[in-house]
């Protein structure tokens, strides 16, 4: 039985899911609340899945708009611990799993291998790269109570936020795809 948690929550709502709840993953009382309402919903969690991520336009840190930095961080990286952090007793309770979705790099990196340094995408990729972090810090953590963590690292997928990012196909990464 799952719960979806999204920013649109009518987007939650029509992913079939048994439990729609409209969150931002940046926000960390709403996800602490989104905990609580599935432990009342199921009384358990024996799974979270943490995907939620974004990028930016592809820009130097210089050039970005002020703040746009900050965003792809506290989604992809802040959205991820604010996901886990209130689910953590709930997991150890179940013995349960979590996957965060890391990255094989910037879209338009693609090409040159996983985790580079992305000249245009450094938000992006730092965030990340500290998501892979965080998922091996827990891995050992949660360990001796019986919780596993799988970092995911999904390569070019067809998506809005990997078109919006991605330059012109090459050769290369249309084999990546």
């Amino acid at each position: 039985t799952v719960c979806a948690v999204d920013i649109d929550e009518d987007a939650a709502r029509n992913s079939g899911a048994a439990l729609a709840i409209g969150a931002d993953v940046a926000d960390r009382e709403a996800m602490a609340e989104a905990v609580d309402q599935v432990m009342l919903h199921f009384g358990r969690i024996d799974f979270v899945f943490c995907t939620a991520g974004i990028t930016h336009r592809a820009a130097t840190l210089r050039v970005l708009e002020p703040g746009t930095a900050q965003r792809v961080i506290d989604v992809n990286l802040v959205g991820t611990l604010n996901t886990l952090e209130p689910a953590i007793e709930p997991l150890i309770a179940s013995r349960g799993h979590a996957i965060l979705a890391s990255s094989m790099g910037w879209p338009p990196n693609g090409e040159w291998g996983t985790l580079l340094p992305a000249l245009g995408g450094v938000a992006y990729t730092t965030s990340k790269v500290a998501v892979e972090m965080l998922g091996r810090g827990l891995r050992i953590e949660l360990s001796p109570y019986g919780v596993s963590v799988t970092i995911a690292y999904f390569g070019p997928v067809d998506t809005a936020m990997a078109r919006r990012t991605a330059g012109a196909p090459s050769r290369s990464s249309e084999r990546l795809r």
